[in-house]
């Protein structure tokens, strides 16, 4: 870390009446990120204070991050409040440089900023290469801060602030939030990506993520005892398990149901019975029938890391004619286009927009129908003709039949050096 210079007494008047408490003996501070001072003003606890481009501190911004730091793990999740303080500091010294005023402490500039002014921060981050996503980001943590100006836990140092008329963030979504059924994953494309993985560890992992809906994060947490019988059950199609949801209030753990298909649970319980995943289990530590070993390894027998994942499903596609723009992501947004193309979700439309909200673990309709429901009259009408005798679980039953690998296929097994077949 980079030590700052100064003795503790020119600290403490540098940073005001904030860290008057601190004891010059376990004084210690050090730029744990640029633009802030990490003060551990009680054995084993950091204050993090905000020093704007001059190293002048600002007790608004080290005021409006403290207030952060209580909500977390409650209103936020840990890793967001880290996200925050990374991009404090990137978009306040835009809001700096392009201030029509110079020679003011960030906190002066943050009392007299109003809408008109934020256009030209905005403007010169595009300038500066970053792209839209973040720069929207950015915004919305600057929209945060100047409201949070106005509250009495400020001091109510503004009296209203830049989005008070107006709550819209001037930049534009860079993404589209509707998903048009030409945009979604088919049957016929699952079936070609799933035939590019060289394993079945793989290729059983990606498609449990397109008959679950779920999130790529979601599956990889999957464990042993997680996984439904395949001799539950016998007269139904579909086998209840829970999925632990990954996008709960502040990163807690949000559970739901989702019935997974028989042709997928079978397809997991052989994958589970091959000698690939028992030794696999075996040499990295987990006893035999271990109830909380990973549901899914990798063709090297070690747990899936999310990075890896990704990887190995990019390179699958690389191997394809599909998009180069395909993610894991989309198999959840297939999902969604198996359910509204089924009968057996779903009477009509409404029904089976219904069955894809319980699925994917939405706390509203609204929000399933922003992404999935504004379809035009055409394609609804498409989509009913569709679904018309079809069968959520035969479409995974002819997915099995069609990418099924045993262990005999397996010539190779290392993944992108993977050879299938004799």
């Amino acid at each position: 870390m980079q030590k700052l210079k100064g003795t503790y007494e020119e600290a403490k008047d540098r940073h005001h009446a904030w860290l008057s408490s601190a004891d010059p003996n376990l004084f210690v501070e050090e730029v744990a990120l640029p633009g802030w001072l990490s003060v551990e003003t009680t054995p084993g606890f950091h204050s993090h204070v905000y020093l704007d481009t001059e190293g002048r501190p600002s007790p608004l911004v080290t005021s409006f991050f403290t207030s952060l730091r209580r909500s977390e793990g409650l209103s936020l999740a840990p890793s967001t409040v880290v996200q925050y303080r990374h991009d404090f500091k990137r978009v306040l010294d835009f809001v700096e440089a392009t201030s029509p005023i110079k020679d003011l402490s960030i906190d002066q500039h943050l009392k007299l900023i109003q809408r008109r002014h934020i256009p030209r921060v905005l403007q010169a981050m595009r300038h500066a290469g970053i792209s839209s996503k973040t720069i929207r980001r950015r915004e919305s943590i600057l929209k945060k801060l100047l409201s949070w100006l106005t509250s009495e836990e400020a001091g109510c140092v503004r009296e209203s602030h830049p989005y008070e008329l107006d709550a819209r963030l001037i930049t534009k979504s860079s993404r589209r939030q509707t998903k048009l059924a030409s945009e979604l994953v088919s049957q016929s494309m699952v079936i070609e990506l799933l035939n590019a993985f060289h394993n079945e560890c793989e290729r059983s992992l990606f498609h449990f993520i397109y008959d679950a809906g779920a999130r790529i994060s979601e599956a990889l947490d999957v464990r042993l005892v997680d996984f439904p019988h395949i001799h539950d059950r016998h007269n139904e199609n579909y086998l209840p398990m829970i999925i632990k949801g990954r996008k709960g209030q502040a990163g807690i753990i949000k559970e739901r149901y989702v019935g997974i298909s028989r042709p997928v649970v079978a397809r997991v319980a052989r994958y589970h019975a091959s000698e690939q995943y028992r030794l696999a289990a075996l040499q990295h530590g987990y006893a035999l029938n271990d109830p909380e070993k990973p549901a899914f390894l990798t063709a090297n027998g070690t747990a899936w890391k999310y990075s890896n994942a990704k990887s190995q499903f990019n390179c699958a596609v690389r191997r394809t004619a599909l998009p180069d723009w395909l993610s894991p992501h989309d198999l959840r947004h297939g999902c969604v286009l198996a359910i509204l193309t089924s009968e057996d979700m779903g009477t009509n439309h409404l029904d089976r927009l219904l069955e894809a909200k319980r699925r994917l673990g939405h706390n509203w309709l609204s929000t399933t129908e922003e992404i999935y429901g504004n379809l035009p009259a055409t394609v609804l009408v498409a989509l009913e003709k569709l679904a018309k005798g079809a069968s959520f679980y035969k479409k995974q039953d002819e997915i099995v039949l069609a990418t099924y690998l045993g262990p005999r296929l397996h010539k190779e097994k290392r993944g992108h050096r993977a050879v299938i077949g004799g």
